[in-house]
């Protein structure tokens, strides 16, 4: 999602957040993308059948932009009735940088947080989490 599209979703956010409630959010960071190839798997029943209740062919393919901090993995389900296509962006943003784009739209992030135990984040993790409240 671009980042326009992230503050005009964090503006909405905001907007909704009554009587000091706060938002919280998860994503991953640049580095989640380091280790990552592009690649095309192509299998019955891809991912052991989370696609479909009933045997299928699952392609995936993984595209990455690394001048983006962003992956795509574009998966095609070919199914005895239908074939459909599901792409999953996964884009790496610094705390730094999702700080910045929530303050623009008007709430403040606390210290970013291990994802899992909430304790504070460890900059060698792959994902963190920040609360935000309105400013």
């Amino acid at each position: 999602m671009p980042g326009a599209s992230r503050i005009a979703l964090f503006e909405r956010v905001r907007r909704a957040l009554r009587n000091g409630r706060a938002f919280m959010l998860d994503t991953f960071t640049p580095a989640l993308l380091q280790d990552r190839e592009e690649t095309l798997v192509c299998e019955r029943n891809l991912d052991q059948g989370f696609w479909a209740p009933f045997p299928y062919f699952g392609f995936k393919q993984t595209f990455l932009f690394p001048d983006e901090a962003t992956g795509l993995d574009r998966y095609l389900i070919v199914e005895p009735e239908r074939t459909r296509t599901v792409n999953t962006w996964l884009q790496g943003l610094t705390p730094d940088q999702l700080s910045a784009e929530l303050s623009e739209a008007g709430l403040t992030a606390e210290p970013p947080r291990d994802v899992t135990t909430g304790a504070a984040w460890d900059e060698r993790s792959p994902m963190f989490a920040l609360v935000a409240r309105p400013t």
